[in-house]
């Protein structure tokens, strides 16, 4: 089982020796994770940023967000203080942005969920013991890791170069 967290859509796919396949595909991706930090500042703390500004705060937030770090990090965001409409800039801890994290991750989990219910029990057994291979932005694919494994109750590993998965499969097979 893959699960493939794009920019705009991520697909999960069960591929099986004996030729059985599932797929899905849901309309999220790293894209409207931005989105739902911009939505979140903006509704919580009445402070607009730009995508570009929510794109690298993801990244920050991803390189921050680790369960090796037991102090708490702090991030620092520029924008629009929509109170005074004037330049400004936040400081709030890094654990602030989980309940967005977990909210936009829980409905990949769920997506997947989904597709393991449709299984057949020797296929999902089978998952068990394989686990389930997270790909894509690659400061997705932990957030995306641990949604399933919570919600699926299946390990899940991330991929090597999770961000560039794609591209070398399509290189490989315009190679061949």
């Amino acid at each position: 089982m893959i699960v493939e967290c794009g920019a705009g859509t991520t697909e999960i796919a069960v591929f099986s020796i004996d030729g059985q396949c599932k797929t899905r595909s849901v309309r999220l991706g790293g894209q409207s994770l931005d989105e739902a930090l911009l939505e979140y500042l903006q509704t919580k703390h009445h402070f607009l940023i730009g995508r570009l500004t929510a794109e690298n705060l993801k990244r920050e937030l991803s390189a921050r967000t680790s369960k090796l770090s037991p102090t708490e990090d702090v991030v620092e965001v520029k924008g629009r203080d929509l109170r005074t409409g004037l330049p400004g800039m936040l400081t709030l801890q890094s654990s602030t942005f989980d309940p967005v994290f977990e909210k936009h991750f829980g409905r990949f989990a769920e997506a997947t969920r989904v597709v393991l219910g449709e299984l057949s029990p020797d296929l999902a057994a089978d998952l068990l013991d394989e686990r389930i291979i997270a790909t894509g932005g690659g400061m997705c694919a932990n957030f995306l890791a641990d949604a399933i494994e919570r919600e699926c109750g299946v390990s899940v590993t991330v991929a090597e170069d999770a961000s560039g998965c794609v591209a070398r499969g399509l290189q490989r097979l315009m190679e061949n």
